[in-house]
């Protein structure tokens, strides 16, 4: 990244980027205190807003300490006027931003070095600086044409499953999985075209404030379900390629995208090991050195998780027993920053689970030559 896509932003030394990463629950927890005293909270973020606060506190303490640690401030800038579109439309006031980033600044001086923090406060008064401009560009933003990511074929069958799935109705989603699969390739395709694009709508209508996260929760479990019953249904009896180990990094909520790998693999004949999400670090390199896995997929849908995987990379790369594995990403954190995928030492990117298929076994190809 050059000067000019700062942003106006300054970029601070490693030594604050790593304070501020190694005390951000305690920066978080101490802003969570100062905000709960706040006479006007009602105001600020609405009558029932308490636990959507706390979690945003900890993901904007997760998304700062990754912006300072890669000098990332692209994201920090395009994310914005998404947050404040997101808490707008969930009861919260947009003068609860600025309200908060103020206790942020203050958090900062009471728990990081001094000379630290003031490295790290022009960003604050940076992004206070920008709210106006976030209010702004939260309101242009249209909504994704999510019919738009589905091919003729499936169209029908994405809207159908889509009014099911916001329903509830599992017994509709399973009929129309059933019915429109008659292969392995049509499961993949089903995975692509109906279920990402159909929970991809069901995530715009939580950020619009028109759902609960109980209502997007019950989305995602049923097609748990209904993807589970695909594979089982048309996945390869025999291992026809090599291993591979699939998960979602550390942090993430999102582990379905990392499932739609898994299965997509599994289903054109690889032995796969998925291990969901918030696999601990050490446990990681331990089923890697036991399983000797070909690929591994990591996933990650939320911006501030890219530094777990980062992590990850890092430790398998500097370890000539894990030179043989290549490293696949996807998810939407690259998605929305297309080059961030390079930066962090991975060995390909994948844009879906069909992709990520196909980079698998390019690499197996190259591994075996």
């Amino acid at each position: 990244m050059n000067t000019n896509e700062y942003f106006g932003f300054v970029p601070v030394s490693e030594d604050a980027a790593n304070e501020y990463e190694e005390k951000r629950e305690e920066l978080a927890s101490l802003v969570d205190r100062a905000m709960f005293a706040q006479k006007d909270l009602e105001t600020l973020i609405g009558p029932r807003g308490g636990e959507l606060m706390i979690n945003n506190h900890r993901n904007h303490a997760a998304l700062i300490a990754m912006v300072l640690s890669f000098k990332r401030f692209d994201v920090l800038h395009n994310i914005l006027p998404w947050v404040y579109r997101a808490y707008h439309n969930h009861g919260f006031s947009y003068e609860y931003f600025p309200r908060a980033l103020e206790c942020w600044i203050e958090a900062m001086y009471k728990i990081l070095a001094q000379q630290h923090a003031a490295e790290i406060e022009p960003l604050y008064r940076r992004v206070i600086e920008l709210h106006e401009d976030s209010i702004a560009r939260s309101k242009k933003a249209s909504h994704p044409d999510r019919l738009s990511m589905v091919a003729e074929r499936w169209r029908s069958a994405f809207l159908k499953y889509s009014n099911a799935l916001l329903t509830g109705d599992i017994n509709s989603c399973v009929e129309i999985a059933e019915s429109n699969c008659k292969s392995r390739h049509d499961a993949i395709d089903f995975h692509l075209n109906v279920i990402q694009p159909a929970l991809y709508w069901i995530g715009d209508l939580w950020e619009r404030g028109e759902i609960t996260v109980a209502v997007e929760h019950m989305a995602t479990v049923i097609s748990s379900r209904v993807m589970s019953g695909l594979t089982w249904m048309f996945r390869e009896r025999t291992i026809r390629f090599g291993r591979a180990t699939v998960l979602a990094v550390t942090g993430e909520q999102h582990e379905l995208g990392a499932w739609m790998v898994a299965d997509t693999l599994e289903t054109e004949g690889w032995d796969v090991a998925f291990l969901g999400s918030n696999v601990p670090l050490r446990d990681l390199f331990v089923h890697l050195a036991a399983m000797r896995p070909h690929i591994l997929a990591l996933s990650v849908a939320m911006p501030y998780n890219v530094a777990h995987a980062k992590r990850i990379i890092d430790r398998l790369k500097k370890d000539d027993s894990f030179k043989y594995i290549k490293i696949i990403v996807g998810g939407l954190a690259f998605l929305s920053f297309p080059d961030l995928w390079k930066e962090i030492g991975s060995d390909a990117f994948a844009v879906n689970a069909k992709e990520a298929a196909e980079s698998a076994r390019k690499f197996l190809e190259a591994i075996r030559e």
